[in-house]
């Protein structure tokens, strides 16, 4: 009788089938009794570190603001120097856009009598790359463990309380990603990186 080479190829795949259905489920069973058996103090580590590898696997990135005021020689106007220093403390590539947008704000603040904070217009700043033709910086790539200083200079007549920030918006990536985490936030906050001060202008 003639040997059945199909009918032997099909018989070894579902064989095949079988034993890798068997490892998937054997693994499993593995896990959960190995992190059932594990203390309560080792389990919260082992949960600590499965979330950090969830927030390394999104964009993540640190942002830091320093902002102080300063003057010009034979000029009364007031003047706000911030550095923005942005750390990407995830593990792949994070791409911020500015294009046709202004990532850094002061606002004046004051008080009402009922002591509500105001906010008024605020002047707004463009990102810039270190050239002196001031070309706008359209988009930067934070590679991991990348560190980037944004410099940001703007002017004012009224001296007082100051509110800095930067925003910049999340790649369409990033963004999925930390709908998919459910970070609870504003949908619109949530799609932004964003860090903010207080700087007092005398």
């Amino acid at each position: 009788m003639a040997f059945d080479h199909e009918r032997f190829k099909n018989v070894l795949a579902g064989f095949q089938s079988l034993a890798v259905s068997v490892a998937i489920i054997a693994g499993g069973v593995w896990t959960l009794i190995t992190f059932d058996l594990l203390t309560p103090a080792d389990r919260a580590r082992a949960e600590l570190h499965i979330i950090e590898k969830k927030m390394r696997e999104q964009g993540l990135l640190d942002l830091k603001i320093t902002a102080s005021p300063t003057t010009l020689p034979n000029d009364s106007a007031h003047y706000i120097s911030a550095i923005v220093e942005i750390s990407n403390r995830g593990d792949r590539n994070t791409l911020l856009r500015f294009r046709d947008f202004f990532p850094f704000a002061a606002h004046r603040v004051t008080f009402d009598p009922s002591g509500e904070t105001q906010f008024h217009t605020p002047v707004r700043a463009k990102a810039l790359w270190g050239f002196p033709d001031k070309t706008d910086l359209y988009e930067l790539n934070m590679i991991p463990g990348g560190v980037q200083q944004l410099p940001f200079f703007v002017k004012f007549e009224e001296v007082g309380l100051y509110f800095v920030s930067f925003a910049v918006a999340l790649s369409p990536a990033d963004f999925v990603d930390h709908l998919k985490a459910g970070s609870g936030r504003d949908p619109d906050l949530a799609s932004m990186w964003n860090v903010t001060s207080y700087v007092v202008v005398k």
